[in-house]
C-alpha cells in the first residue's frame, strides 16, 4: 500500500511481516541515465481498482494484530471499515447490474458477509475479542467472494490471511 502523504510503501509479507518503506532521491543532474523498462502493471478493473483491494487485506493485517495486541477500540473500528468496504463492493455490484447509482428503494439485497458470521475458529474468553475476531473472519471470506465479480482471474488472498492468523493464535495460545 502507498501512502502519498509521507511517500511510504508499506506491504506485508505472505509470513505476516509488516513494513515500511521510504526512499528519497536526489536528482543529479551529471549522472547518467538509468535504462530501466516499465514494469508491467497488473490490469485494474474501473469499478473496483487494485488499490482498494490492497488496501483492504493490508488493513485486515493491522485490524488483526490490534486485535491481539488488546487494543479492542482500533481493530474494532478497522474490522467495522472492512465490513462496510463488503458493503461498498455490493453497492458498486448492484449499481451495475441496474445500471444506476440512484436506488429510491432497495432489493432486499442479502449481506454477503453475514453468510460468514459465527463460523471464527479462533475463540477465547473475551466476548470482545471474538465479536471483533468473528467480523474479521467474515470480511476475509466476504471480500474475496465478491472481489472475484470484478476480477475474473483473482487470486483469494484470504488463505494466506488465515495463515498469518494461524501463526498469531499459535504465539497467543503458548
Amino acid at each position: 500500500m502507498y501512502v502519498p502523504e509521507n511517500q511510504l510503501c508499506r506491504f506485508v509479507c505472505k509470513n505476516g511481516m509488516r513494513y515500511d518503506l521510504k526512499f528519497e532521491f536526489l536528482f543529479q543532474e551529471s549522472a547518467p541515465a538509468i535504462p530501466l523498462k516499465p514494469v508491467r502493471q497488473p490490469k485494474s478493473n474501473v469499478n473496483w481498482p487494485i488499490e482498494n483491494m490492497d488496501r483492504f487485506w493490508f488493513v485486515h493485517i493491522q485490524e488483526l494484530g490490534r486485535l491481539y495486541r488488546n487494543d479492542f477500540l482500533i481493530s474494532s473500528h478497522l474490522a467495522n471499515s472492512n465490513i462496510n468496504e463488503t458493503l461498498v463492493q455490493q453497492m458498486v455490484l448492484r449499481d451495475l447490474k441496474y445500471h444506476t447509482n440512484h436506488h429510491r428503494y432497495g432489493y432486499k439485497e442479502e449481506l454477503v458477509y453475514l453468510n460468514y458470521t459465527g463460523q471464527c475458529p479462533y475463540q477465547t474468553e473475551n466476548i470482545v475479542f471474538n465479536k471483533i475476531a468473528d467480523q474479521i473472519y467474515a470480511a476475509a471470506l466476504a471480500y474475496d467472494e465478491l472481489a472475484a465479480f470484478f476480477y475474473q482471474d483473482y487470486v483469494c488472498r484470504s488463505k494466506d490471511f488465515f495463515a498469518i492468523w494461524k501463526s498469531y493464535e499459535e504465539y497467543r495460545s503458548n
